[in-house]
């Protein structure tokens, strides 16, 4: 179906996902449709290179994509790239201009898997030119940084976000106020506040940020196929953690993929 489908035309975005999904393309296939002028095809072979272990021998000519115009394309370069070590993306996003605005909240995202401690007045840019939505407090929890809190907080009397809230303080947190007093951010305040959080380190789940803490998590029923394909994300770029999860084709809590999370990260010694 897919090979029918890539001499289609207007298929061949649908056609290259599913053969890269398949895991039936090789860098050199992938090269030749990254060489295609439409955007949407680019950002698809961008997205199905990711997915190879192999990273391009020279990234230049796609950083030059960070300067399209195309807001998915501009993502999925920011995130191959960061995977393959450049500091391109997260240099162009400190510095402003359009790769700011075109990314909206994903540049919150770029921050979760590349930026440092000192990127915090870049965030706090980022959320007041923002719209609050579920997917941005997740990105601001997955930040880790104590003290987001604040932030999150202030959602937890929002009739639509209350619960979205409550998830993302959880995620940064952890289990620290009970369930009944999930929505009082007095008792939040409390709680974090009792965990002597440093401001210097990230924090997940309520502990300092780390390879294992992030692995424990995957194993949380509680979290989508969504969720998991962010952390492996996360922890692709921050320990060089390739993890080639179908996640289309598992249920969240897929004990396969929890325990190739587990042996890649050992392989590289993020795991003891």
């Amino acid at each position: 179906l897919a090979r029918a489908c890539m001499a289609t035309p207007g298929c061949e975005p649908f056609a290259l996902e599913l053969a890269s999904l398949r895991q039936q393309l090789q860098p050199a296939d992938v090269q030749g449709w990254l060489q295609r002028p439409e955007p949407e095809i680019q950002a698809v072979a961008l997205r199905a290179w990711s997915r190879l272990a192999q990273p391009p021998a020279d990234v230049r000519p796609i950083e030059t994509l960070l300067d399209t115009a195309d807001p998915d394309l501009a993502w999925q370069a920011c995130r191959a790239l960061t995977f393959w070590s450049s500091g391109a993306p997260l240099s162009a996003l400190r510095h402003g201009g359009t790769l700011l605005s075109l990314l909206g909240e994903r540049a919150i995202e770029l921050v979760v898997l590349c930026g440092h401690h000192d990127d915090a007045q870049l965030v706090q840019r980022l959320v007041r030119r923002l719209e609050p939505t579920p997917a941005l407090l997740d990105a601001v929890a997955r930040l880790g940084h104590p003290g987001t809190w604040a932030f999150l907080a202030h959602y937890l009397g929002d009739p639509v976000l209350a619960h979205d809230a409550v998830r993302a303080l959880r995620t940064a947190f952890g289990e620290a106020v009970p369930d009944e007093q999930r929505l009082d951010a007095s008792a939040w305040e409390k709680a974090i506040g009792a965990l002597r959080l440093d401001d210097s380190h990230r924090v997940r789940r309520g502990k300092r940020w780390s390879p294992a803490v992030v692995a424990a998590e995957c194993a949380q029923a509680s979290l989508t196929a969504r969720d998991l394909a962010l952390r492996l994300d996360e922890l692709r770029a921050r320990n060089g953690v390739h993890i080639s999860a179908p996640l289309w084709a598992f249920t969240p809590t897929h004990t396969n993929v929890i325990a190739d999370v587990n042996a890649a990260l050992r392989q590289v010694g993020a795991l003891r």
